[in-house]
């Protein structure tokens, strides 16, 4: 690996990529996780230095699942670095900004991030603006990349500078240009780095080409063309195919060893099963002489005529039974078939009514939130107006718990309006960084109020991660946590605690929210997600938030329960998630679209049994 880095800084890519590709080998078959990360990381580094972006972006984004698959979360950051800035190079910058802008939630959550990362993804980010021709923020990424890069001593400072320079003859500054370039040139002398070189003499060449200095263009661009093809000559394009060719080889011969094996293990077992089908006939031809001389000498043994002609009379009788028999099953069969027509109707047309219901519901929920929000508004205007000019206290009392009284049919409504929106959303997939959410929520129920002396405990195994719908999700965690704090116990005696966990699985993810506070009342666990069933007379929602919270979980394909822990009987609200929701999604339009088309099927074979039946011919 370290001789594969070292021929890549000196530009022998064949070499680097003929070491790092024996790296991969060796590392494979010790089956290192971490050590095969790296690997792949490094020749995409190389095909990127080169110039090869597509090959740096397979090997990027092998190395970007690999991680995934293994659960291998050791410079992860670094992957979707590396993934950003060839997406710069392949024209991908939404992409790019997709992979950057989760870098720095991690960086600023949970993740400590060191300088050279920070570094490169404001690198990166400064590509992406660059070529969305957003020049400023560009200039002001890369001046923070340049900083961070100087602070440890990165050769990668080089390449900074010269975005720098970049950015300033894109503005038409080109003695800002030279300045910056003059910098990225003693910086790569120095280091004796050739690949910045190269792109240093080609912008050298192209601004004084803008300045009308046309010898010293002319003399970068020699240097350009000289340096160029001294690094990228025929001789390296045959010896990447070399290196390639031969690592496919080697591969492929591998592929061959293991059809080999698997052909002689299934020669064997052929051979055995040959075997066996000679002994099981051996012993199948010796049964059948067996029968033949037991019938034989049982036929001897019948004791006259009239035994042998009762016995046939009574094999004539059982097979007149067995034969009603079988017609009644068959008329049986028929009667069934008819009713699983019928029910298999009825449940079409009660589905369809119910997914009616539903529409109606949700219209029903959104019309009557959004109508008795404007009078609901306009009776806080008059209450305030009251305020102003009330006199006495009992009226200012009264006028306070009116405003009290709003303010709690207010919070209602929002419940609602929030459960229309749930049943309506068309959910989506998308990689959930739990800390963010949490972290969300908290700074919402501080804004509202935290009591004074209570703990809120957030523990996210670290670099743990699912696919789900982050709106839907975000709602589900928000009504559960808002409940564990609001319903806290008021006594100074207690310290109040909130403690959230989440957890992996072996199937996704498990989210605990425990807290020691006044606890609900004792319901049925199919009563206590309904809507407006009220777990606590503390409620203000009317119960609406533990019936968000069941509707949530059940749209992302989870559960969530209801459990008393301990003596002290703690209440935890706990919620199971699969780890990927778009499989959840695809086998639920599955089953829309199996539904629909025995549906369709179930209306057709009804109409060819009534076109039929008014034609007076009897259905096959």
């Amino acid at each position: 690996n370290n001789l594969g880095m070292a021929n890549q800084r000196s530009a022998d890519y064949p070499k680097a990529l003929e070491y790092h590709l024996e790296s991969l080998k060796l590392r494979e078959e010790a089956n290192d996780s971490v050590a095969i990360s790296v690997t792949l990381n490094n020749i995409g580094v190389l095909f990127k230095d080169m110039g090869d972006y597509e090959n740096a972006h397979v090997y990027f984004k092998r190395n970007y699942e690999f991680k995934l698959d293994k659960k291998e979360f050791s410079d992860f950051e670094l992957a979707l670095i590396n993934l950003a800035d060839v997406s710069n190079a392949l024209g991908n910058f939404k992409e790019s900004r997709t992979y950057l802008k989760l870098v720095f939630e991690r960086c600023s959550n949970k993740v400590k991030c060191d300088t050279k990362q920070l570094a490169l993804a404001h690198h990166a980010m400064g590509y992406a603006h660059l070529n969305s021709t957003n020049l400023k923020e560009a200039e002001n990424e890369f001046l923070l990349s340049a900083n961070l890069f100087t602070e440890i001593n990165s050769p990668d400072r080089i390449d900074a500078y010269h975005a720098l320079a970049t950015v300033r003859f894109k503005l038409g500054d080109y003695d800002g240009t030279l300045e910056k370039l003059s910098i990225a040139q003693t910086l790569a002398d120095e280091l004796e780095i050739p690949k910045y070189l190269l792109s240093i003499y080609k912008l050298y060449g192209e601004v004084y080409a803008r300045k009308n200095d046309f010898e010293k263009s002319s003399l970068y661009q020699k240097k350009f063309i000289a340096l160029n093809e001294k690094i990228y000559n025929a001789d390296l394009i045959k010896g990447i195919a070399r290196v390639q060719a031969e690592h496919q080889e080697e591969e492929n011969l591998a592929t061959i060893a293991a059809q080999d094996v698997e052909i002689s293990k299934r020669e064997e077992i052929l051979n055995y099963q040959r075997k066996q089908f000679l002994f099981v006939g051996a012993i199948a031809g010796l049964s059948v002489a067996l029968a033949i001389i037991l019938f034989t000498t049982q036929m001897r043994q019948r004791k006259s005529k009239r035994e042998l002609h009762a016995s046939r009379e009574a094999l004539l009788k059982a097979n007149t039974i067995i034969e009603a028999h079988n017609n009644q099953l068959t008329q049986y069969n028929k009667e069934l078939n008819i009713r699983v027509e019928e029910r298999t109707s009825q449940l079409f047309a009660t589905s369809e009514a119910f997914k009616k219901v539903n529409a109606e519901l949700d219209h029903f929920i959104y019309k009557t939130s959004h109508d008795i929000r404007g009078p609901l508004s306009s009776l806080e205007g008059l209450s305030g107006l009251a305020h102003l000019e009330a006199k006495g206290e009992a009226i200012t009392e009264y006028l306070s718990r009116m405003d009290l009284t709003t303010a709690k049919l207010t919070k209602v409504l929002t419940r609602l309006q929030i459960v229309g929106r749930i049943n309506g959303s068309k959910l989506a997939a998308e990689l959930i960084d739990f800390q963010s959410i949490i972290d969300a929520i908290l700074l919402m129920e501080m804004k509202k109020g935290i009591p004074a002396k209570m703990k809120v405990n957030v523990n996210i195994e670290a670099g743990f991660v699912i696919f789900s719908d982050r709106e839907i999700l975000s709602i589900l965690l928000e009504n559960l946590i808002d409940n564990a704090i609001k319903f806290y116990k008021d006594s100074l005696r207690v310290d109040s605690f909130v403690n959230i966990n989440i957890t992996p699985t072996t199937t996704g993810a498990r989210i605990s929210v425990l807290d020691n506070g006044i606890g609900i009342q004792v319901l049925e666990a199919d009563e206590l997600f309904k809507m407006f069933a009220r777990a606590s007379l503390r409620s203000e929602t009317g119960g609406i938030g533990l019936y968000l919270a069941k509707n949530c979980a059940e749209k992302l394909g989870g559960s969530v329960t209801m459990n008393i822990i301990g003596e002290e009987k703690y209440t935890e609200f706990e919620v199971n998630l699969p780890s990927d929701l778009s499989i959840i999604l695809k086998e639920r339009e599955e089953i829309e679209a199996k539904l629909e088309a025995d549906r369709i099927a179930s209306v057709q074979k009804k109409i060819a049994a009534s076109r039929m039946a008014e034609q007076n011919v009897e259905p096959s």
